[in-house]
C-alpha cells in the first residue's frame, strides 16, 4: 500500500505544471528608462519612468541617465541623478548625483539649488517629460 501511494505521488508530481517562478518581493522598482533627448555630440539623455513621483507639494521626482558618447574630460561615461521638478516654474534641481567612469563609481557632490532650464535643451527636454505626465 506504502508502495503504491508513494507511486502515485510521484506520477501526480510529474505531471503537474513547473511552479512559477514568482519572486519572494516583487520588483516594483524595475527602471523603465525612455530616451527623452540626444544632442549633436551623441549624448544621450534618460527618464526612468517607474521612479517618477509626485510630492505632496506638487513637484514631481525621477531618477535620470545622461550617457555620454564618449568619455568626457574627466573620464566620466554616464552620470545618474535623482532630479526634482517643479513644474509651475520650470526649474529643476539635481538632489543627488552618481557619475560613472569606467568600473568605478564616483558620488558627486550636490548644490540642490533651483535652476531654470535652458530652452531647447535636454534639461528642458526632462523637465517636458515629466511634466507632461509621460
Amino acid at each position: 500500500m506504502r508502495k503504491l501511494a508513494l507511486l502515485a505521488g510521484l506520477i501526480v508530481a510529474a505531471c503537474s505544471p513547473p511552479e512559477p517562478n514568482i519572486p519572494a518581493e516583487p520588483d516594483r522598482m524595475a527602471a523603465d528608462w525612455m530616451l527623452v533627448s540626444e544632442n549633436t555630440s551623441g549624448n544621450k539623455f534618460y527618464i526612468d519612468r517607474a521612479s517618477t513621483r509626485t510630492m505632496p507639494n506638487g513637484n514631481k521626482r525621477a531618477w535620470t541617465r545622461e550617457v555620454y558618447a564618449k568619455p568626457n574630460s574627466w573620464g566620466i561615461t554616464s552620470i545618474r541623478s535623482l532630479d526634482e521638478y517643479d513644474c509651475r516654474e520650470g526649474r529643476i534641481r539635481f538632489l543627488q548625483q552618481t557619475a560613472f567612469k569606467g568600473n568605478e563609481t564616483i558620488a558627486m557632490e550636490n548644490d540642490p539649488e533651483w535652476l531654470y532650464t535652458p530652452p531647447e535643451s535636454p534639461v528642458e527636454a526632462k523637465l517636458y517629460y515629466v511634466c507632461s505626465g509621460r
